[in-house]
């Protein structure tokens, strides 16, 4: 505990001491007023452009020419490409149509068929009776 007091009592002295040199030089007792906000940064300038010689300026446009040689070829390719698939898209219509008219026809065959059929067997179940009933005529006057 004395420790502690003799350590405060230091604090105290150098404290009063400080105070006391600050007033004997004259010095003001306020504190200094807060330094004034900093100025933000100009935005950074864009750099200077480089000089370019003529040689750079051809190279560039050669290489720019190229570029869009190039650009057109793939442009004449894919209209090429375009050009077959949409050829091929008209075929396969065409192919299917045919076929749809092929296969119209064949239902129709199949339905003529079906009613001939129909017929057929109408007039054999006619038949049939026709003979079960000459029979029966026939048997009757046979036995009368």
């Amino acid at each position: 505990m004395n420790t502690k007091i003799k350590v405060i009592a230091a604090a105290v002295i150098a404290v009063g001491l400080s105070w006391q040199q600050t007033f004997a030089l004259g010095a003001d007792p306020t504190p200094p007023p807060p330094p004034a906000a900093k100025k933000k940064a100009k935005a950074a300038t864009a750099p200077k452009p480089v000089p370019v010689t003529a040689e750079q300026l051809e190279q560039l446009k050669r290489d720019m020419e190229t570029q869009i040689n190039s650009l057109k070829n793939q442009l004449s390719d894919r209209d090429v490409q375009l050009k077959q698939a949409q050829d091929a898209a008209a075929a396969a219509q065409a192919s299917a149509a045919r076929a749809e008219a092929a296969a119209n026809s064949q239902q129709q065959a199949v339905n003529e068929n079906a009613t001939a059929v129909s017929t057929l067997q109408s007039t054999v179940t006619d038949l049939k009776a026709n003979q079960v009933s000459v029979v029966t005529s026939i048997q009757d006057d046979q036995a009368g």
